[in-house]
């Protein structure tokens, strides 16, 4: 229902934060626009690595592929999403030539990470200017999308045979 909920968000809505006596366009009317908003507010465009993770469990289950779905799992796919977010948050910002994802439908965002990657990046720039340390924060934040990927890998209880099967696959494109 998130996927719905997100296919179909709409910005003018109402929500948490948008007051409106419309009727939601929201394909899953009211729910569907307070539960997009939130994730959106909250996680950014990271909730999609979040969806797609959760998708991985379900064709897992489907497919009666055995996989423990610990709470490991969980905190990885948190994980995850809190990386991408940072990382959705931070280059836009560290560098003015990369422009954010626009899509006008996100526009009222306040990052593209969200609000959680949001407080995270900015709390790690205070760190690093504080430190004397700044221009190790893109080469953080590169390191920050691998450990994102990793966590994202180690959530959807892929193994490492398929980690190499996908990166051989890509390298043949």
């Amino acid at each position: 229902s998130l996927v719905l909920s997100l296919a179909s968000y709409s910005p003018i809505d109402a929500s948490l934060n948008t007051a409106t006596l419309q009727t939601p366009s929201n394909w899953l009317g009211m729910f569907g626009a307070y539960s997009a908003d939130v994730m959106l507010q909250f996680f950014g465009l990271s909730t999609f690595v979040w969806i797609s993770i959760i998708a991985i469990w379900g064709y897992r289950l489907v497919r009666q592929q055995a996989f423990a779905l610990s709470p490991i799992r969980w905190i990885a796919a948190l994980a995850s999403t809190l990386c991408f977010g940072m990382v959705l948050t931070g280059f836009p910002i560290l560098d003015p030539h990369l422009k954010t994802i626009s899509l006008s439908i996100f526009s009222d965002i306040p990052s593209q990470g969200g609000v959680f990657s949001f407080l995270l990046f900015w709390n790690a720039r205070k760190f690093f200017v504080l430190h004397h340390i700044l221009f190790l924060l893109k080469p953080a934040l590169l390191a920050l999308f691998f450990i994102g990927f990793m966590c994202a890998w180690y959530a959807a209880g892929l193994s490492l045979k398929q980690l190499k099967h996908a990166i051989l696959r890509l390298g043949r494109g």
